[in-house]
């Protein structure tokens, strides 16, 4: 369990994960560029810049944790991402799978 900014995420609570994934992915949907880009040179911005930054890093944990823990893992990754095939090796022999030099070497392959 690790704590966000929303309090410990509790792994056996799905109803809560699920309100507080939905919630989060929210608000992430409204978060539009660099935290006060507009007066980013002002003095008074640098710390508030940094501050907001870190919280929108924690809210995108916070929204990962939650949606692997209610097994929806999936769905954070972007559909142009979801056809390779997951047997595909990594050819430089790392042994991950679906690792980009195997993705590119297989693009090769089909073209």
């Amino acid at each position: 369990m690790r704590v966000g900014i929303l309090g410990p995420l509790e792994v056996h609570d799905d109803g809560r994960l699920a309100e507080a994934a939905s919630s989060l992915a929210e608000a992430l949907g409204q978060w539009r560029g660099p935290a006060l880009a507009d007066v980013a040179d002002a003095a008074f911005a640098a710390a508030a810049i940094t501050r907001l930054s870190e919280l929108r890093l924690a809210a995108l944990e916070d929204r990962i944790d939650a949606e692997l823990a209610l097994g929806r893992g999936a769905e954070l990754v972007p559909p142009s991402c979801r056809s390779w095939r997951p047997s595909t090796r990594c050819a430089s022999g790392c042994g991950a799978s679906r690792c980009a030099r195997s993705r590119r070497r297989a693009g090769r392959r089909t073209r």
